[in-house]
């Protein structure tokens, strides 16, 4: 994929930070999304979906990957009727980014990485077929169970 270099003055840089915090996404998520809003608008809007896929995880109880939200199993159905230019894999890599990014900086406040402790003590981010899994505060998560088709150890 072609890469493009940007210089932005401080002003123009602040005024896209603070939109991009507003929406709790990077300053590159934007900019993307503005480049490809101007350019190839054709109806998929990946902000709108980020929303839908923070929506859909809030209402999770337990530990929980994004391929079990709705959001993520009908983006090839949506992307195929749209004619959006990227792969259903590009776009969920970027959704997934946007979310882990969202996750760290506290923006889904109710949402956390879900951790496991290791044989040496350290701790390490839980992971399923290599996808993320998440957990949700609100939920009283126990060992052994299932959530939304993740068996946790």
């Amino acid at each position: 994929m072609p890469r493009v270099n940007l210089s932005l003055n401080e002003a123009v840089y602040g005024d896209l930070k603070a939109e991009a915090d507003d929406k709790g996404i990077s300053v590159n998520n934007l900019v993307y999304s503005i480049l490809k809003d101007r350019y190839c608008y054709n109806g998929f809007d990946i902000l709108v979906e980020f929303e839908n896929l923070k929506r859909e995880a809030r209402a999770q109880k337990g530990y929980f990957s994004l391929h079990a939200l709705p959001t993520f199993q009908n983006l090839e159905k949506k992307l195929e009727n749209t004619g959006y230019p990227e792969s259903a894999a590009q776009v969920r890599a970027r959704l997934g980014r946007m979310f882990q990014d969202a996750v760290e900086k506290n923006l889904v406040w109710d949402i956390d990485r879900a951790v496991t402790v290791d044989q040496d003590e350290n701790e390490v981010a839980k992971t399923a077929a290599r996808a993320a899994v998440y957990e949700s505060k609100l939920s009283d998560a126990m060992k052994g169970e299932q959530f939304a088709g993740v068996f946790m150890e």
